[in-house]
């Protein structure tokens, strides 16, 4: 009812602004009822000419000439009187006014019906965050949102024995489930072929098999496959693992990144945005998660209600990281990994780049992600001997480890 009646307002004041011009009577100056006056005395002054023409005392060419003057003289006094532009009767300002109130109130009416939701009651403050709090305990199941998204094609660009491939990969890993780097290279290469369902069993089992030991970059990675195969959706499933992670390493950018995107999911933009504000402008480093925070944080803002323009991330160089903490070189060189990772899963990257993404990851004390990687690029670069021997190079070369 409140709606209705703000909006009933604000038609009226529109309506009163267009219509009561037409209806109000414009005032009569002293030369306009001058004229008046002086057009009766001339319609006067013609009645008596006829007179003293029918009476004789008045030649017919005086009669003339005095009739033609004073019309002249009605002409210029009505001209006067009726002001330059005119006015127009007050019959038809009345019709005017009177269609004008009908279109504004009739068509605002039904554009409403057209576009608005008349049988929508009102939504307190209060009831919209009760709404999302019912709609975050209330997330579909993974295997729903799987169920819901379109069956696993291959792409064009697939090897074309990838069916055999994905099979012998499989059986390797359940013929030895306790192997991580068996579950690692399928989870891998289903990822990259698009089994984005295929690739959250896998990264599952790692878990598993890890059990406490499982890393943060773990849960990550099962995260973004577990989202993948839902279309772009949050299971009930991933958002309990988005909040474990968050609990277990609140610093994590990708935990903040998703627990973000869980909170606007379920309608509390307000809480993103003040996550992600938080987290760029105090750890403004650009890596994967925190690019993503930033792209994304304008348009989360407006949805908050605020307006905000986040600060420039940075890119630390060579030089800098040498300068850092050990603490600050971790994070720096992990948002390289992050970053780098990213772009050799969308692109494949050169041998050079795999290289890199080795070294750091061993700089890093990640041998297993390392040994794997290059276990991959065997495969890769069969063809190259040149651009493996320098990632297989990179697995082997002497690297300093971060403390």
């Amino acid at each position: 009812m409140t709606f209705w009646i703000v909006a009933l307002v604000l038609v009226l004041i529109i309506a009163l602004g267009m219509i009561a011009p037409l209806l109000r009577r414009l005032p009569v100056d002293a030369e306009t009822e001058q004229a008046s006056e002086d057009i009766t005395i001339y319609r006067q002054q013609l009645s008596e000419i006829d007179r003293d023409l029918a009476r004789g005392t008045l030649l017919p060419e005086e009669a003339e000439r005095a009739r033609t003057e004073i019309s002249r003289r009605i002409l210029t006094a009505d001209g006067t009187r009726r002001g330059p532009t005119g006015t127009a009767p007050r019959a038809a300002s009345i019709a005017i006014a009177a269609v004008t109130a009908v279109v504004l109130f009739g068509g605002t009416a039904a554009l409403y019906m057209v576009l608005g939701q008349p049988g929508r009651a009102d939504l307190p403050f209060e009831n919209r965050l009760s709404d999302a709090e019912e709609t975050r305990a209330t997330l579909p199941a993974q295997a729903s949102l799987e169920a819901d998204t379109p069956a696993f094609t291959a792409p064009a660009d697939a090897p074309a024995n990838y069916a055999a491939l994905q099979q012998s990969l499989r059986e390797a890993a359940e013929a030895n489930p306790t192997s991580i780097e068996n579950w690692q290279i399928l989870a891998l290469f289903n990822y990259r072929l698009g089994d984005y369902a295929g690739a959250v069993s896998a990264l599952q089992q790692i878990i598993a098999v890890k059990g406490e030991t499982a890393e943060t970059d773990d849960r990550l990675a099962l995260i973004e496959a577990m989202v993948s195969a839902a279309n772009g959706r949050i299971s009930a499933e991933a958002r309990d693992l988005i909040a474990d992670t968050l609990a277990r390493d609140p610093a994590a950018p990708g935990a903040v990144f998703y627990q973000g995107l869980v909170d606007a999911d379920v309608g509390r933009p307000d809480l993103t945005f003040a996550a992600w504000r938080d987290y760029i402008e105090n750890s403004p480093q650009s890596s994967m998660f925190t690019t993503q925070m930033h792209d994304q944080l304008t348009l989360i803002a407006e949805l908050a209600g605020i307006r905000y323009t986040p600060p420039a991330l940075l890119n630390a160089t060579a030089e800098q990281i040498m300068a850092m903490s050990p603490a600050e070189q971790r994070v720096a060189i992990q948002n390289m990994v992050d970053q780098l990772g990213q772009r050799l899963a969308d692109t494949g990257g050169s041998a050079g780049e795999w290289a890199q993404m080795v070294r750091a990851l061993r700089t890093l004390g990640e041998h297993q992600r390392a040994a794997l990687i290059v276990a991959e690029a065997r495969t890769t670069f069969a063809a190259d001997p040149e651009a493996l021997a320098l990632v297989e190079e990179a697995g082997t070369a002497p690297v300093t480890p971060l403390p």
